[in-house]
């Protein structure tokens, strides 16, 4: 079975949190989608055992994690997934959701660095600088 397995009934899960994404989620979505994030293919709301990660890079063993006010209460339960991600192979990066409404080239350069991608000096078109 792959890692990207399908248990717990997470593919429908993943299908439901794809239609009900947060704005965050969409927010960070328009800049990883169509490989236009140095060239690396992301994927959203993928199920992973009987987790569902919001945004994955499989090439890059990447987790990427929006956490909304809720995470506040479940400090514990996000431990334990975090783990099991980590078993798996994965490194897991969490922000927080006004990070990505405030800051989102910061959000994005973090990123890049723990995909360890050369960062872009400037807000160029692709390929300058």
């Amino acid at each position: 079975m792959s890692i990207l397995g399908n248990i717990y009934g997470s593919v429908g899960k993943a299908r439901y949190l794809r239609s009900a994404g947060t704005k965050p989620e969409r927010i960070l979505w328009r800049r990883l989608r169509n490989r236009q994030f140095h060239g690396l293919k992301f994927r959203r709301q993928v199920p992973i055992g009987k987790y569902v990660a919001d945004f994955v890079c499989v090439e890059r063993k990447i987790i990427i994690e929006l956490d909304g006010y809720m995470h506040a209460w479940s400090k514990m339960k996000d431990e334990k997934r975090d783990w099991f991600l980590m078993q798996k192979g994965f490194r897991v990066i969490r922000f927080k959701n006004v990070q990505v409404k405030k800051h989102i080239n910061k959000v994005l350069n973090l990123i890049a660095k723990e995909c360890e991608v050369p960062l872009s000096l400037g807000r160029g078109v692709r390929g300058e600088g």
